[in-house]
C-alpha cells in the first residue's frame, strides 16, 4: 500500500525521536505569544511550515497541519498579540510584526536544539487575514522563498475601495464587529482608520515584483463573500501572471470561505505544493 500522509497514520515511529505536540510561548515585541509545534517524527532537523490564522483566527486549518506533520515536516501556529489568551492588543501591523517574532524563534538555537526545526527551511502558510500577513512578511524578507495564501486578504486595495464607496466605512465597521468582540486592545474604528492610513502599504499589489522571485502558491474560493475573488484573489493573480513569475501557482475552489466542502482537496494541493519545493 502507498502511503498517504492525507489519509494514512504513520507506520510505525522513531523511539528516540517521536513526533509530539509541544506547547510554546514565544516573544513579540516583549508580549508572550501562546504557540504550539507539531513536531515531525525522526531526527531531522525539519522543515516547517509556519501556519497563520485569521481575524480572530476561528478557523487554524490543523486538518492541514497534521497532514503535513505526517509527511515529515513540523508545523508551527501561534496566536497573534491580542488573539486566545496571547498579550498585547491586536493590529494590523502588531500581526505582520508577530510573524516576524515566530520566524526569529524557529531560526533560534533553541528551535534547532531543543525542537528539531531546520532554520534554513521555512515555508509561510496564511489564511485569510493570516495570508495577507503571510504576504506582506515575504515581501519584506528575502530569506522566506516560499508561501501559499488561502483566501488571502488585501487590506490596501480594501481601504481604497472603501474611500470610493460613499457608505464604505459604515460597511468596513460592521464587517469588522463580530471579529473585534474575539481580541484585546482594539475597536472596528482602529482597525478601520489603520486600514485607511496604510493602504499603500497594505496594498499587495506593490509587491507583485517581489513576488515574481518567489514560489508563491495562491488558492481562492468560488463562493468567498469574506475575502471575494474579485477584490482579494483575481487583482494579484493577474497582475502575476502577467509579468512572468519564476514559480508561481493558483487556483480556485468550489467552496466558501472555509472551504468547508473541500478539505481534503485543499490539503492535497498544499501537500503537492510543498513536495516540489526546493530549498
Amino acid at each position: 500500500m502507498n502511503y498517504d500522509p492525507i489519509v494514512n497514520d504513520p507506520v510505525g515511529s522513531d523511539k528516540e525521536y517521536p513526533a509530539s505536540l509541544k506547547s510554546l510561548i514565544i516573544k513579540s515585541c516583549g508580549c508572550n505569544l501562546l504557540s504550539t509545534l507539531l513536531l515531525a517524527d525522526g531526527q531531522g532537523p525539519h522543515p516547517v511550515v509556519l501556519f497563520l490564522h485569521g481575524f480572530p483566527g476561528n478557523e487554524t486549518n490543523l486538518d492541514i497541519a497534521h497532514a503535513i506533520r505526517r509527511m515529515g515536516w513540523s508545523v508551527f501556529l501561534f496566536h497573534y498579540r491580542g488573539t486566545w489568551g496571547s498579550d498585547g492588543d491586536f493590529s494590523w501591523e502588531n500581526a505582520v510584526e508577530d510573524v516576524k517574532a515566530a520566524i526569529d524563534f524557529l531560526k533560534s538555537d533553541d528551535a534547532l536544539n531543543n525542537h528539531r526545526v531546520n532554520p534554513n527551511r521555512i515555508v509561510l502558510f496564511g489564511y485569510s487575514i493570516g495570508g495577507f500577513a503571510a504576504m506582506m512578511h515575504a515581501a519584506k524578507d528575502d530569506n522566506i522563498g516560499s508561501v501559499t495564501s488561502i483566501a488571502g486578504f488585501n487590506l490596501g486595495l480594501v481601504a481604497d475601495m472603501i474611500k470610493q464607496v460613499p457608505n464604505g466605512k459604515e460597511i468596513a465597521l460592521e464587517n469588522l464587529e463580530l471579529g473585534v468582540s474575539f481580541v484585546n486592545g482594539t475597536s472596528t474604528h482602529k482597525l478601520l482608520d489603520e486600514m485607511l492610513a496604510n493602504a499603500k502599504e497594505f496594498n499587495l499589489l506593490n509587491y507583485a515584483g517581489v513576488y515574481t522571485k518567489k514560489n508563491i502558491l495562491m488558492i481562492g474560493a468560488t463562493y468567498d463573500t469574506t475575502a471575494p475573488l474579485d477584490i482579494h484573489y483575481y487583482p494579484l493573480v493577474k497582475k502575476l501572471q502577467g509579468m512572468n513569475p519564476a514559480k508561481f501557482q493558483s487556483m480556485v475552489m468550489e467552496t466558501g470561505h472555509g472551504f468547508s466542502t473541500k478539505r481534503i482537496e485543499l490539503t492535497r494541493t498544499v501537500i503537492n505544493w510543498l513536495k516540489e519545493i526546493k530549498f
